[in-house]
């Protein structure tokens, strides 16, 4: 609750009015269930000073509320609002309810993605000798969580678990939503409300055979989700409510790549004007999943987002944006893994007569993804910058360099090589070589960002990072964000299946800015792809890029 603006004079009471409350909510057009919510305030004043504030909220709460207020005279106030919406993970009903508080259990398993009809039981304590005589395999069990001494949990699980139970329901002894860490179980655990589980359990004690039939929807990794995010300028309104339809929405074919089943952790963040950092909560996905996501278009703030696949991989976007009523393929993880620099990263930049670059070396296939993360494996990398074929500094992820004012052509070229796994043989060696023109800013110290031409590449692949041999490869340079708007051009692709030994230069298609098709026409003996690319803009800035073994060939 908020009071935008207060005027003393003398004694003022200030009253927050708890009965005005309104709930802030979204209405989404499929079914979601709740992963996590955020919910900003802002307030900037005319003579520029401001006050923010950001609440996380946490599991235990199944709703967010604010008090209605008109638009301050001075400065202005933003009230935000975050969802992040999911399918649900397990949805249950049983005895004419269903059960919109439930929440999985860190640590649980998770059924297997069905539609599953269950008897539900309640065996007292759900201790070992509370089944004792119960027929309790194959059942769901609704048993009471106990908050003073939750070792209790440990016992009522691995009693479930021996007595043959497929999904144990734990219903909260206190108020609010139940999901707390319990030991790694091989059947499903979820949490129920005190008030919801309670009558679950009335239900089925009033039962004559001891049960009710319980229907479960499992989809252990969500097909689709919401990133959602409204903002209220001036005014809070009486009715809080963001009820996008799909055609207002963006959609992001998400796909997480190489390899199959390993743990991922993701997000996706919305940056505002006024803020300069950012506030969520990570999900964790699988490799080898997709999902689709509908995310907001407002375009007064930005999305950036993130993934980690689990040891091997840490990957982040730069500053997104997504039209409403588009849709995008975003992927994660797989080829073509190369240097890239975006705008999650430092910027390489002049300033006055220093020059400093730092270059990401395992930019994976989402396009606009940075990543220093060798996949898992041991890498090397050497960044060498030259004015001319005068070597001016040496390094290894980047280079700093003190410079001459004077305009003159400089080449930077970044070596990354990295051990070949099983989980991802590709990228073994890269070379970039960057060639561009820098003179010393005109405003003494100022800075200026480099002009370096990044490469992008989208190539299908498998799972396991491997190409059909027809496949169609599209490349794309571009200019950082916030940089050179100069014509682009891609003059050359040359493809090996060698790992170099010997070329071929292929037959380019334009697709406009730049960006060029061809396809692979990988002969039937190939194993792997490697790439050589030659682009530049019309201010004479060039890039040439070998990536070893890029992707994989499909036998």
């Amino acid at each position: 609750m908020v009071i935008p603006q207060v005027k003393v004079t003398g004694t003022t009471d200030l009253v927050l009015d708890g009965t005005k409350l309104k709930q802030v909510k979204t209405v989404t057009p499929k079914k979601t269930e709740n992963f996590s919510r955020r919910l900003d305030y802002y307030r900037e004043f005319k003579d520029g000073s401001s006050v923010a504030d950001t609440s996380l909220i946490g599991d235990g709460y199944d709703s967010i509320w604010t008090a209605p207020t008109t638009a301050p005279s001075d400065g202005e106030q933003y009230l935000t609002a975050r969802w992040r919406n999911q399918e649900p993970l397990l949805s249950v009903a049983a005895g004419g309810q269903e059960f919109d508080d439930l929440w999985i259990m860190p640590g649980s398993a998770k059924l297997s993605e069905d539609d599953y009809t269950l008897d539900v039981i309640h065996p007292g304590d759900g201790l070992a000798e509370d089944y004792k005589g119960i027929d309790a395999v194959g059942k769901a069990a609704v048993v009471r969580w106990d908050s003073d001494d939750e070792d209790t949990a440990d016992d009522q699980i691995r009693a479930a678990q021996a007595a043959g139970v497929k999904l144990l329901l734990f219903v909260n002894d206190l108020d609010g939503r139940l999901r707390e860490p319990i030991i790694k179980s091989s059947i499903e655990v979820a949490g129920l409300s005190r008030t919801e589980g309670d009558k679950l359990i009335a239900s089925v004690d009033a039962s004559t055979t001891g049960s009710l039939p319980l229907r479960a929807v499992s989809r252990p990794d969500t097909d689709y989700l919401y990133d959602l995010v409204r903002t209220w300028k001036g005014r809070i309104p009486a009715n809080p409510v963001y009820a996008p339809t799909t055609g207002q929405l963006a959609r992001v074919e998400t796909t997480f790549r190489n390899p199959t089943g390993r743990e991922v952790y993701e997000n996706r963040y919305d940056i505002h004007p006024w803020t300069t950092y950012q506030v969520g909560t990570n999900r964790l996905s699988t490799a080898g999943a997709h999902r689709t996501d509908y995310v907001s278009t407002d375009s007064t703030f930005s999305w950036t987002e993130e993934g980690e696949l689990q040891s091997l991989s840490y990957s982040a976007s730069g500053s997104v944006t997504y039209p409403a009523g588009s849709t995008t393929d975003v992927e994660w993880f797989g080829p073509v893994v190369r240097p890239r620099i975006n705008g999650s990263v430092q910027p390489p930049v002049r300033t006055g007569d220093e020059v400093d670059v730092i270059i990401p070396s395992w930019g994976d296939s989402g396009g606009s993804h940075a990543n220093d993360v060798a996949f898992g494996s041991t890498g090397a990398q050497e960044t060498s910058l030259y004015r001319g074929d005068t070597l001016l500094a040496k390094g290894g992820a980047g280079v700093s360099a003190t410079v001459p004012a004077k305009k003159g052509v400089y080449r930077l070229v970044h070596t990354a090589t990295r051990t070949a796994t099983a989980a991802f043989p590709y990228s073994t060696d890269t070379r970039t070589e960057w060639t561009f023109t820098s003179a010393a800013p005109r405003n003494g110290d100022d800075s200026e960002q480099l002009p370096l031409v990044q490469l992008d590449y989208t190539l299908p692949t498998s799972d396991d990072g491997k190409a059909v041999a027809d496949a169609s490869l599209l490349v794309t340079p571009l200019h950082l964000q916030g940089g050179s708007n100069a014509a682009l051009n891609t003059r050359k692709v040359e493809l090996s299946y060698d790992d170099g030994a010997t070329w071929t230069t292929a037959r380019l298609s334009g697709r406009g800015n730049g960006k060029v098709s061809l396809p692979l026409h990988a002969p039937a003996s190939a194993q792997y792809l490697t790439l050589r690319v030659q682009a530049g803009d019309s201010r004479g800035n060039t890039v040439t890029q070998t990536v070893v073994r890029a992707a994989g060939i499909a036998g």
